[in-house]
């Protein structure tokens, strides 16, 4: 599964903010960049794009295999009738008001972090890896979906 990470890290390699799009084979990454580095990213949402697949069986594999962000990931719906699913940190995991929030769809997933608000709402927050994490992150989200 190099070719997705490979691209990018070329476009990562330009060392600028902003949304990264990169296409290989059937995988199209975007990475919206807040703070570029050759260590390390700050990022606003990650989404990969794919050919379709069951959304039961993408939700659980790409839970099983989360490593890149650091915390444990959790299905939190799942609703193929619906054509989507929603998971997240473990409450577990949380150290505070922020968890990860991933949206999937038949060929999308799409990655952010959030803020818990004392009202109760939620606020997107930039949220930092590093490159190696970033790409396996990527990797995964871009892998056939057999568990």
């Amino acid at each position: 599964m190099s070719g997705v990470g490979d691209a990018l890290d070329a476009a990562l390699d330009r060392d600028e903010a902003g949304v990264v799009d990169v296409v290989a084979g059937p995988h199209r990454v975007r990475v919206d960049v807040v703070v570029p580095g050759a260590v390390g990213v700050r990022v606003r949402e990650v989404r990969v794009d794919g050919p379709p697949g069951d959304v039961a069986e993408r939700a659980y594999a790409i839970a099983d295999g989360a490593r890149g962000l650091g915390e444990r990931i959790v299905p939190v719906e799942v609703a193929p009738s619906l054509g989507g699913a929603v998971l997240r940190t473990h409450p577990d995991a949380m150290d505070g008001p922020e968890f990860f929030d991933l949206a999937v769809g038949p060929g999308h997933t799409t990655v952010t972090r959030q803020r818990r608000r004392d009202d109760g709402g939620r606020d997107a927050v930039p949220f930092d890896l590093t490159r190696r994490d970033l790409r396996r992150l990527v990797e995964h989200l871009a892998a056939p979906t057999e568990r």
